[in-house]
């Protein structure tokens, strides 16, 4: 059904690979294989294609905002680095993590090495591609993104300090910044690479806004009741390690007279596997995956309506099926 974008996905990241495997290696070589992990090991680059369609889609010279685009992804696999170390997540897209390969110090200066990467093209490509006044508001694009994502990971984990159910208010607020701020970011940064004016430039960082808010809550949801050969992840693992995503919170208002199943295995990592496929059947009985399908159709649908601003091409006939596509995906 979505042939068409995921081919045109793959062709927009094998040109940001491209930027991104000719930046500058480091020394020494266990630091530079330890950033490069992450960046070789998968990802649909969705951040950087966000950046390129809605510069192709205003006009804008896509070949000139390909750094700009790989800028967007340096700053997206630092923040997994970190964010796998604190979560003590073990695998990534069906591959180890780069703390479990490497060790979490070098994990964590792999980290740094490519958020000084990001900057290192800002301040060299970017700033040779676009007028120097231009070049520095994508640069404060980018840090305030950063912050965002940093902001986002303390509250998050602040949250997972205490075994108790937070309100969906506070989800949102976490994955607003932790998620969707870097996909607004992604989109504005394609638009001033476009040199649109401050409308369009408001109607496209809405569009990544609500468009990242659709992606972390399915990504919650596939956590939770996805397939592990589609996902890379053990099916459950959210609940085992007892994050409190949307459909954990849901089941958890939803629960009666047996919400206890779920308490038995919510961030219980030694939790007996029957006990954990018990407390998910159950969590499936409740409706949770439709209300959360739901939920995130409705931001995608938000964000489908923020393009209305735009003019009619092939690159924002992408960006809407883009949107489609995050809602209704299965991985």
């Amino acid at each position: 059904m979505y042939e068409h974008l995921l081919g045109e996905m793959r062709k927009a990241a094998e040109r940001v690979n491209e930027v991104l495997l000719s930046a500058y290696r480091v020394e020494p070589k266990v630091l530079d294989d330890s950033a490069m992990h992450i960046l070789t090991t998968g990802g649909k680059r969705v951040r950087p294609f966000i950046t390129l369609k809605v510069c192709e889609a205003l006009g804008g010279d896509v070949e000139a905002a390909l750094p700009v685009a790989a800028a967007v992804e340096f700053i997206h696999n630092f923040s997994l680095i970190h964010d796998d170390i604190m979560d003590r997540d073990r695998l990534r897209h069906g591959v180890p993590t780069v703390h479990v390969m490497y060790g979490e110090p070098m994990a964590i200066l792999a980290g740094d090495v490519l958020f000084a990467k990001a900057f290192a093209i800002a301040s060299e490509r970017i700033g040779a591609a676009y007028p120097p006044a231009l070049s520095l508001e994508m640069v404060n694009v980018l840090a305030k993104a950063s912050i965002a994502l940093c902001e986002g990971q303390a509250l998050d984990m602040l949250l997972g300090s205490a075994r108790e159910v937070p309100s969906m208010e506070e989800y949102m607020r976490v994955i607003e910044k932790k998620t969707a701020a870097l996909m607004a970011a992604a989109a504005r940064l394609g638009g001033l690479a476009a040199r649109a004016d401050p409308g369009l430039l408001s109607a496209v960082s809405d569009y990544g806004r609500s468009l990242g808010l659709a992606f972390q809550i399915t990504d919650d949801l596939l956590s939770l009741v996805g397939r592990q050969d589609l996902t890379g992840k053990p099916v459950g693992s959210d609940l085992r390690e007892g994050k409190k995503t949307l459909p954990i919170i849901l089941a958890f208002q939803r629960a009666g007279a047996q919400a206890h199943l779920i308490w038995e295995v919510w961030g219980v990592k030694t939790a007996d596997e029957q006990r954990m496929q018990e407390a998910l059947t159950y969590i499936r009985s409740l409706g949770v995956e439709e209300e959360v399908r739901g939920i995130s159709e409705r931001h995608a649908g938000e964000a489908r309506r923020a393009l209305s601003a735009l003019p009619d091409s092939p690159a924002k006939a992408l960006l809407d099926e883009l949107a489609e596509f995050v809602a209704r995906r299965e991985y």
